[in-house]
């Protein structure tokens, strides 16, 4: 068994034993007929992973654990309001804990209301250990988002003392005007082309057939690489051109 498959079923191992633990507390609504009902709510079927890997592996780890319990299988085909519904009859079945992979964070709080009214509980799929290509690219674009603080902190200053540092007193107001405008038409003028870039770079994902979370989270991730090679290169810039004062 390679590395990240062991990873994946030792989490969603663990995420099953705490899914039985929430039945086992009794957090759920009890079953009246068969044995104890565990619903599975996942996303989208153009994925194939879906329905070959991570259905059978849960309830493969559902089985392993929990002779008496039933898993309420369903996929949503793409479609947020058909999740809800899904959600709607796997309480209506008797599921005492819903396990959910969200269309989008609309459907997630619809569904988590819903179950919260019946004292369901709703654990994530994606938290007990289920792979979530979106996901995964959205943790991987914050890496930028580092660098972009990163590159503010060494940037943002020394660009204000060398804007203002050595302006006469008479002149601090003018100076310090300048810079300002300098930063709101700058500002202004990067979102344009971050946003251009991002725009740009969904599109293209789109039309590969990436899904539509993930083209976005790409989109972004392309965004923030950008502007945080710019503010490293301001950052340094700023450290070349500083100069000391005696």
């Amino acid at each position: 068994m390679t590395g990240p498959t062991a990873l994946k079923r030792t989490l969603l191992g663990l995420g099953t034993l705490l899914v039985l633990a929430l039945v086992v507390a009794g957090c759920g609504g009890s079953s009246d007929s068969g044995g104890t009902k565990i619903a599975l709510l996942l996303p989208e079927n153009e994925t194939p992973r879906y329905e070959t890997n991570d259905r059978p592996d849960f309830e493969d780890a559902i089985a392993e654990l929990c002779d008496d319990c039933d898993v309420i299988y369903s996929n949503a085909g793409g479609d947020a309001q058909k999740q809800q519904s899904q959600a709607e009859a796997a309480l209506t079945q008797g599921a005492e804990v819903l396990v959910v992979d969200p269309m989008d964070s609309k459907s997630a709080a619809a569904i988590a209301e819903k179950a919260q009214a019946q004292n369901v509980p709703v654990l994530s799929y994606i938290l007990l250990g289920g792979k979530c290509r979106a996901c995964k690219r959205h943790i991987s674009a914050r890496y930028p988002a580092i660098e972009l603080v990163t590159g503010l902190a060494f940037a943002f200053v020394p660009v204000m003392g060398l804007a203002t540092g050595d302006a006469e007193e008479r002149d601090g107001g003018l100076a310090s005007g300048l810079m300002t405008s300098a930063q709101q038409i700058g500002g202004a003028i990067g979102i344009a082309v971050m946003i251009t870039i991002a725009t740009s770079a969904t599109t293209d994902a789109a039309a590969s057939g990436t899904p539509q979370a993930a083209a976005l989270v790409e989109g972004f991730q392309a965004a923030f690489r950008v502007e945080a090679a710019v503010m490293l290169a301001a950052a340094l810039l700023a450290v070349a051109t500083l100069r000391r004062r005696g």
